[in-house]
């Protein structure tokens, strides 16, 4: 696709609109500015549920050929996404999948993995659809200077040195979603972007190149996984079936 559009000479952007939530640009600007100082750890996981009327209602669903993955690639790749935009570069993923609380699919529904950064920090990625009755997707960084927590999308802490007779932002109610928006304001905000990019002869904030790098992320899960082996990025080949 990318390669596509760069011959075409059209724009491409790929849906990431959790880069444009209030809580996002907020940690990502105090990062930026050197307020948490050296980041050392970062943390997700999407703690979610799906029945198994869900994986019946389609026969795409819980396949490598339709679906691309599981409770990885369908359910958790936004919050994967915010890891590496936050944190950095992904050098390397060693990881453990498992079928384990449904029946007829192919791919997982309970996946962990330990990240190593290439700026040195360290991290970890919990995904599951088996956590009932669905809990939240939670996301922490940590630095020599500062911590936040990002949990259904809302910055919930975040605890600066710099700032420790205010440190808990999250009480500023920074994500107040626009109640007139379909989809969110954050879906908004993206499409926005979208058609100033068009309308300016720009890239758009998420083109193909970022929206590349979650999906290249999970995918070296799968081939850990699947090896039993550390995996370095960026990947050569790899295969996606377990």
């Amino acid at each position: 696709m990318i390669q596509a559009c760069r011959e075409a000479g059209v724009k491409l952007a790929v849906i990431s609109q959790h880069r444009f939530d209030t809580s996002t640009v907020e940690v990502k600007k105090v990062i930026e500015e050197g307020k948490m100082g050296h980041v050392v750890l970062g943390e997700c996981a999407v703690n979610w549920y799906r029945t198994q009327d869900y994986y019946d209602s389609g026969a795409w669903r819980g396949t490598w050929a339709m679906d691309g993955g599981g409770a990885l690639m369908n359910q958790s790749i936004h919050t994967i996404d915010l890891l590496q935009y936050l944190v950095g570069p992904v050098e390397s993923v060693f990881a453990h999948t498992a079928t384990l609380a449904h029946e007829r699919i192919e791919v997982e529904d309970v996946a962990v993995a330990t990240v190593k950064f290439k700026n040195g920090a360290l991290g970890t990625i919990v995904g599951t659809t088996s956590a009932y009755p669905g809990l939240s997707s939670r996301l922490e960084v940590f630095g020599t200077a500062g911590s936040a927590v990002i949990e259904h999308d809302k910055l919930t802490h975040l605890y600066l040195k710099s700032d420790e007779l205010s440190s808990n932002l999250a009480a500023k109610n920074l994500d107040t979603p626009d109640p007139t928006t379909v989809f969110g304001y954050a879906h908004g905000m993206q499409i926005e972007d979208m058609m100033n990019a068009i309308l300016e002869d720009r890239e758009p904030l998420v083109n193909g190149e970022e929206g590349l790098k979650p999906l290249e992320i999970i995918l070296a899960i799968y081939e850990s996984a699947r090896t039993g082996k550390e995996v370095t990025l960026p990947l050569k080949t790899v295969k996606t079936a377990q």
